[in-house]
């Protein structure tokens, strides 16, 4: 269900996109950081949801790993690594669009049902994290009833996509920083050839 008011999307101006390069859109070490962590928690407790996760997107190889989790840990979930189309959160990332579901057990988009039921959960809201057209995440929130936000709620959570992205942005630049500045290799060290 997704009407009008619903639409979260982050502001497209996340500053750092800019200075990276098309073609590294996809070097996203998985660690937590912090910001990541944070963004789950906040997304948690605005919108009142037991679990919420923060998908880091791979687009070149068309796959999310969990970046953070509020809830649970990230060794609870049914899979911590997805391809784009697979669950709801890989609907997401395929279709770079928001995606609300009262009911996960009537749709099937979703996997891993044993987890839901064995958790309580059924409903799911899942954002894409998208700056500068590219995707860089997808944001997760699982509930025990249908996840009801009000227009201020939505307004919150675009602000926390936008936080989320710009970490990503930032690890990313670093990564590439790091593979700049890192020193050469050295050259391969040839034998001399012995005349016997």
């Amino acid at each position: 269900m997704s009407t009008p008011e619903s639409k979260i999307t982050p502001s497209s101006g996340a500053g750092a996109a800019a200075a990276l390069p098309n073609s590294t859109a996809a070097v996203v070490p998985v660690t937590v950081s912090p910001v990541l962590a944070g963004v789950a928690q906040e997304a948690a407790a605005l919108a009142r949801a037991p679990v919420v996760s923060l998908w880091i997107a791979d687009e070149k190889a068309r796959s999310l790993k969990v970046g953070a989790v509020s809830g649970e840990s990230a060794g609870s979930l049914s899979l911590a690594t997805l391809t784009f189309g697979q669950g709801g959160v890989g609907w997401v990332a395929a279709a770079r669009a928001p995606l609300e579901v009262d009911d996960v057990f009537a749709d099937g988009r979703f996997t891993g049902r044993d987890w839901w039921r064995s958790h309580g959960l059924s409903s799911f809201l899942g954002l894409p994290v998208i700056v500068e057209d590219r995707l860089l995440g997808v944001l997760a929130l699982n509930g025990t009833e249908p996840l009801r936000l009000t227009a201020g709620q939505r307004d919150q959570l675009a602000l926390l996509i936008n936080q989320a992205a710009n970490a990503l942005l930032g690890t990313q630049l670093e990564a590439i920083c790091g593979d700049l500045l890192a020193p050469p290799s050295p050259p391969p060290r040839i034998s001399p050839r012995r005349s016997d």
